[in-house]
């Protein structure tokens, strides 16, 4: 952790665990990102006109929480820290017919990017700095939004 650094306050701890866990999914042991994409997708279905606010609330909230998180779990890039894949799910599913069919798409290909991390996906992950944690998600979510949106463009998919 860079010098200086240290955890915040016992209720600011509370507030930044529960937030960067999205709500304890991130405590889940296994497969606790593909868990909270998975709310995610489901909840945007359900209040898709809200999902343009969901990434910029997902996404300010776990820049906000980033730093601390990385004290608070003493990792670089805690996997209980899922507030990125919540942002990048939602990011995922901006635009996109409300069909589940897309809305699944968006999951997998979205899942697929964030794990996989192929080339400039990578980059972003290994970069210093908390806003990483965010930046290989949102890249993802960028990825599996290419493919969509060329997809929606192609008569045998739309």
């Amino acid at each position: 952790m860079p010098e200086g650094s240290r955890a915040p306050g016992w209720l600011s701890q509370r507030i930044v665990i529960v937030v960067s866990t999205f709500g304890g999914i991130g405590l889940i042991p296994k497969a606790s990102g593909t868990m909270a994409s998975a709310i995610v997708a489901l909840a945007g279905f359900a209040v898709a006109p809200a999902l343009p606010a969901m990434v910029v609330g997902f996404g300010v909230l776990g820049l906000l929480c980033a730093r601390s998180a990385r004290v608070i779990f003493s990792r670089q890039d805690p996997p209980m820290f899922v507030m990125d894949e919540a942002a990048g799910m939602a990011l995922s599913l901006v635009a996109l017919p409300h069909d589940p069919r897309w809305f699944f798409a968006a999951f997998v290909l979205f899942r697929l990017f964030d794990i996989w991390k192929p080339g400039w996906i990578r980059t972003l992950d290994r970069l210093p700095g908390p806003s990483a944690i965010m930046l290989d998600d949102f890249a993802a979510a960028l990825a599996a939004q290419i493919l969509l949106q060329t997809a929606l463009r192609v008569p045998f998919f739309s």
